[in-house]
């Protein structure tokens, strides 16, 4: 056991600020700390109440996380020239002949931390505005590249395919070679325009605009079990969900993405889609039935898909959780506002 004397070294010479507070909240004792950390003397600062130093909306911190489990605390307390220092406070009760008579804190200096942490936070939603932003900038020249595709080259094509038609109607039966020339070209024009379609759909799927995103989501699984082979079923609660463009593309996308991802990695054969709204969130469930991702693969820096994922939910103010099991399959989560009001930061 430590001697008393050599305890109360301890506590003359902690860096930390060390405070004691009787039950009506004046101040009893107080650590020399007190001069370098907040600018006053210890005959200055003992017998004040605590109520003029800490800031009005921690006064009831102190006492309630006394009789917590959890007895550490951010305090916000006056310096002599008036800022604000932020303390991290571990707070213990004191007890005299089995009454609790007051409180012993351990207060640690965390405004500079507090700072960073707040400089980070702010930097981390600026990258994640102009993340934001730039798939914005993107989604509208997929839009805009689409119709051009779709309808001024679409156009073209289809005026050059009548003048190959009507040409072919003009030639001779002895002009053999040139007809199959023709016809060939014809055929060339049609593949042209299938392409110009496929690509002008995957730039911007006209489907989304026009009929929404649950028939979004079906064409695209159709189309995805055509393309791959894998099985993909969807299932709705409810025909159509009250999503604003904004919304319904990031979901879109999303389900995109996952979908590619099980193509390129799952060895899936099966791909089951649930859509449902509940509390005011649309909630999206793809479950796949191949080898399960691990955590490394979930929490890797290089899972540039699943970044983009979840950066697509959180710019919106939604979340994705993401969880496998080997062997048993990998299941993404969505889980986003239908109103935009519940958007989150850090």
């Amino acid at each position: 056991m430590p001697e008393p004397e050599d305890i109360l070294s301890l506590i003359q010479n902690a860096l930390d600020l060390i405070i004691t507070v009787d039950l009506d909240g004046t101040i009893s004792y107080v650590s020399p700390a007190i001069e370098r950390l907040l600018g006053y003397t210890q005959e200055e600062y003992i017998g004040r109440n605590s109520r003029t130093v800490v800031h009005p909306d921690d006064v009831s911190k102190v006492m309630k996380v006394s009789k917590s489990t959890n007895p550490s605390t951010d305090i916000r307390v006056q310096h002599k020239n008036g800022s604000w220092i932020i303390f991290e406070g571990l707070v213990k009760k004191r007890i005299n002949n089995s009454r609790i008579v007051g409180v012993v804190i351990n207060a640690r200096d965390i405004t500079e931390r507090k700072r960073v942490d707040e400089e980070i936070r702010d930097s981390r939603q600026q990258l994640r505005n102009l993340s934001a932003h730039l798939q914005a900038m993107r989604e509208e020249e997929r839009k805009q590249i689409s119709i051009d595709l779709h309808d001024e080259l679409g156009q073209s094509l289809t005026a050059l395919k009548m003048e190959l038609s009507w040409l072919e109607k003009k030639l001779s039966g002895d002009q053999l070679l040139l007809k199959e020339r023709v016809i060939s070209m014809i055929k060339l024009v049609d593949d042209t325009v299938r392409s110009i379609q496929r690509i002008s759909t995957e730039l911007r799927p006209g489907i989304l605009d026009d009929l929404g995103l649950t028939e979004a989501i079906k064409w695209q699984a159709s189309e995805f079990t055509n393309r791959t082979g894998i099985r993909c079923t969807v299932s709705l609660s409810k025909e159509e969900f009250p999503l604003d463009q904004d919304r319904a593309t990031v979901v879109f996308r999303i389900f995109q993405e996952t979908l590619t991802n099980v193509a390129r990695h799952a060895s899936a054969t099966r791909v089951a889609v649930a859509l449902n709204e509940k509390y005011g969130k649309l909630y999206m469930k793809i479950k796949d039935n191949g080898i399960g991702i691990n955590q490394r693969q979930i929490s890797g820096s290089k899972s540039l898909g699943l970044i983009g994922i979840r950066e697509r939910a959180y710019s919106l103010g939604g979340s994705v959780k993401i969880s496998g099991v080997s062997g048993k399959g990998t299941t993404v989560i969505l889980t986003i506002p239908i109103d935009g009001n519940d958007k989150t930061r850090d």
